[in-house]
């Protein structure tokens, strides 16, 4: 149901869209299109979806995932008192044909006592034409070696930002921390990656 506020002299008035005896979405004063409550109604659902939108100015967003079909899994990774390996794990479900650009970010976030070789790498995952493909994440920053960040002082860090083609929307990108314990002591990190469609 859609009603109007109720008239005034002169003063333009707002547009509100009704189920129930409860106002869902309205159109202001200033004829801004919003929901009536923040952050709780959608637009469209996973089998019922606009199909395109135009925007003349921006986006604001807390996350955009640009994915050709339903985001079913995954999304940005953001983990942190880590202190083991991270088996295989979605970043998105069935992506779709495209290629993607990939940021990965990774730190050391406890000190060792005696760190020995504890160290900690990323690998992703994704497919191509001819199958599954899988890459090591080329790593730079402090604390480095051969795409590995070392484990047990909180001065290591490490990023990449890499880009993959994936050509076949029956194939998942996915993401894997391999590591190994200090000595003495806990070797703690986190890990934040984030990925997007770029075409």
């Amino acid at each position: 149901m859609i009603r109007k506020q109720n008239a005034g002299s002169g003063s333009q008035r707002g547009v509100g869209f009704w189920i129930g005896s409860n106002i869902r979405w309205a159109i202001d004063t200033a004829s801004n299109l919003k929901p009536f409550v923040d952050n709780l109604y959608s637009l469209g659902s996973t089998t019922l979806r606009p199909a395109t939108g135009y925007f003349g100015t921006a986006v604001y967003t807390p996350a955009l995932l640009l994915q050709g079909g339903a985001n079913t899994s995954g999304g940005p990774v953001n983990v942190t008192a880590q202190t083991a390996a991270i088996t295989t794990t979605n970043l998105l479900t069935g992506a779709t044909v495209g290629e993607y650009a990939i940021n990965v970010y990774l730190e050391s976030d406890a000190s060792c006592s005696s760190p020995g070789s504890a160290a900690v790498s990323v690998t992703v995952g994704w497919g191509d034409r001819t199958g599954g493909r899988t890459m090591t994440v080329p790593l730079q920053g402090s604390g480095i070696t051969s795409g590995a960040l070392a484990l047990g002082s909180t001065a290591n860090f490490g990023e990449a930002a890499l880009t993959i083609w994936n050509n076949s929307a029956s194939n998942s990108l996915t993401y894997s921390t391999s590591y190994t314990a200090c000595t003495t002591g806990t070797g703690t990190y986190a890990l934040y990656i984030t990925y997007r469609r770029v075409q």
